[in-house]
């Protein structure tokens, strides 16, 4: 059987076909698109229809190519969100969770209830980005879509809406907004309600690995194809790409993709003022679990440099960057990867510069700032994590498009002084397909999913390469980010 993996991130998208053969997993790419923020009167959004003209093309061309689907799933980033009206269209571009305006949405919130109450109510951490925030921001500068409105839909749900007509909420992509309550697991609608939202607009909630409809008649015959059963999988990316871990239950994971998500499995929510205090947060996870986690920059300062390279006549490709920072890393220049100064700036390198109170730098020194401490933030996260649950990992598990950057996942295991075992990198695409799989019975549980992402894609180790400067450095980032 094959199955249909639509995985959209930040920064692109990609339709890819999954499959057994001799008992192991097959991915073939076959389709790949950027996903581009537009700006539109000083706002930033999302141009979904793009999206789903590029998802549509790709599911005509892998039936084209195989003949027959068993099942489709689609995942997104998360907090992100689409409004309907009552005739099930569009009401604007989606916004986005970098746009500026909404930290004032933050503080709005923040104005009525206080982030301890929040998070004791949800369990997430208290970032600007979150959907609570962005609907705040919304109420106050355009209160009439909210008005309009008659669903609201995260990207993933309205992406499979898109297709199936089918409207409802997938859980762990869910719990990213702020908006469910930790102890009933469902729309809190009580502090919906006491912040002036609609709660009407909120659908019923459905767990990861549930059957969700069919490609409807109009979508089959436009693409002249079979009505293909869709599966709501973990939609949440880092839900699927965790799902995805050649790990132990237990173990610590780093999913390294735009963002990077650093965190462990518990079997329940863990709310302790220690965990707000760390600024992790509480999600859903495939499987029923709660991935205990903390929200980082990832490799959108590397993305960023390159475009802005890129605008100034130095185009520089993923190898070349890579290139760029192999050998010995320079740790001269460090700074903190969360800082809002680097949240959506016109010119990453510049801002870069800016932060590190350097007029300028070279490219290479720039690739060996970023490096350094991206490394040095998921070691301190790493401790956090370790204190809240009282847990010591054995070392790290990287996966995404991060386990790509070999020295990268060299300087994390130097940083941590432990190993990293990096891969799969599509883990996302692997874990969406996985859960489908499952929920047909092509396999069984979680165990049968990770003996055959260990046999499919056995993970690189990098082994930590001791050096006094490299202690030295640490202790000089933890004086940085905590000064």
């Amino acid at each position: 059987m094959n199955h249909l993996a639509i995985d959209i991130g930040n920064t692109s998208g990609r339709v890819s076909l999954a499959g057994l053969a001799r008992d192991r997993l097959t991915i073939i790419e076959i389709a790949r698109f950027p996903n581009i923020a537009v700006e539109i009167d000083g706002h930033l959004t999302w141009d979904v229809l793009h999206l789903v003209h590029q998802i549509k093309s790709g599911v005509r061309a892998a039936v084209a190519q195989t003949g027959e689907i068993a099942s489709l799933g689609i995942d997104t980033w998360g907090v992100d969100f689409a409004l309907l009206d009552r005739a099930g269209q569009l009401l604007a571009n989606p916004r986005h969770h970098r746009d500026p305006g909404n930290r004032a949405g933050q503080r709005l919130v923040h104005d009525r209830i206080v982030p301890a109450d929040l998070f004791a109510r949800t369990g997430v951490q208290d970032l600007p980005v979150n959907s609570l925030f962005q609907l705040a921001a919304l109420q106050q500068e355009r209160p009439w879509l909210l008005k309009t409105a008659a669903a609201f839909l995260m990207m993933a749900d309205f992406l499979r809406w898109s297709l199936t007509g089918e409207i409802a909420s997938e859980y762990t992509l869910a719990t990213t907004s702020q908006l469910i309550n930790v102890e009933t697991r469902d729309w809190d609608l009580d502090l919906i309600g006491r912040l002036g939202l609609p709660v009407a607009i909120f659908p019923r909630l459905i767990a990861p690995g549930t059957m969700s409809g069919t490609l409807t008649d109009r979508i089959a015959a436009e693409l002249a194809v079979p009505r293909i059963p869709a599966v709501a999988v973990a939609q949440h990316d880092t839900a699927c790409a965790v799902h995805a871990v050649p790990g132990a239950p237990d173990a610590a994971w780093l999913s390294l993709g735009t963002w990077g998500l650093l965190g462990t499995n518990l079997p329940a929510p863990l709310c302790t003022e220690a965990v707000r205090q760390a600024g992790l947060t509480n999600e859903g996870g495939a499987t029923g679990q709660t991935r205990l986690l903390r929200n980082l920059t990832g490799l959108w300062l590397y993305e960023r440099c390159r475009a802005a390279w890129s605008a100034a006549g130095a185009p520089m490709s993923h190898d070349d960057l890579t290139a760029a920072i192999a050998g010995p890393l320079s740790l001269q220049h460090l700074f903190d990867p969360d800082d809002p100064e680097l949240m959506n700036p016109p010119d990453m390198p510049a801002a870069i510069c800016h932060l590190l109170g350097e007029p300028s730098l070279t490219t290479a020194e720039v690739l060996h700032a970023i490096t350094c401490s991206l490394a040095f933030k998921v070691a301190a996260v790493l401790d956090q994590l370790e204190h809240v649950t009282g847990r010591r990992f054995p070392g790290l598990h990287v996966v995404g498009g991060g386990a790509r950057n070999e020295p990268l996942c060299l300087g994390i295991a130097t940083a941590i002084g432990r190993p990293v075992w990096a891969g799969p990198a599509e883990a996302t695409t692997i874990g969406n397909a996985l859960m489908q799989m499952r929920a047909l019975g092509a396999i069984a549980g979680t165990t049968d999913a990770r003996n055959l992402v260990l046999a499919s894609f056995p993970p690189k180790t990098f082994e930590p390469e001791h050096n006094a400067d490299w202690d030295d450095a640490r202790a000089r980032f933890q004086t940085l980010t905590n000064g």
